[in-house]
């Protein structure tokens, strides 16, 4: 049950991150002197997210196939916290 919990902490992520980018996005074209730098982060930002996103799936799929043993559940989950904490920061 534990990977349920994960995932729906992953969705909120995602969510707030996808908020970041759209936000950024819309910063940056205002901005003219850090627009490239801008731009790029908020493509990092959106590409980690997706990157969330298929890491949510497997965990959620994780529950039924138990594929996964006790060391990968807790890179996962490392991932996961390393994740919410920079998009937290940002």
């Amino acid at each position: 049950m534990a990977g349920i919990g994960e995932a729906s902490a992953v969705m909120g992520v995602v969510s707030l991150g996808f908020g970041i980018a759209a936000a950024l996005n819309t910063y940056v074209s205002g901005v003219a002197a850090a627009r490239d730098d801008v731009s790029s982060l908020s493509s990092e930002i959106e590409a980690t997210l997706l990157h969330l996103k298929g890491l949510r799936k497997l965990l959620t799929q994780n529950e039924r196939t138990q594929a996964w043993d006790a060391d990968g559940l807790e890179t996962a989950r490392g991932a996961i916290r390393d994740c919410e904490n920079i998009i937290i920061k940002l």
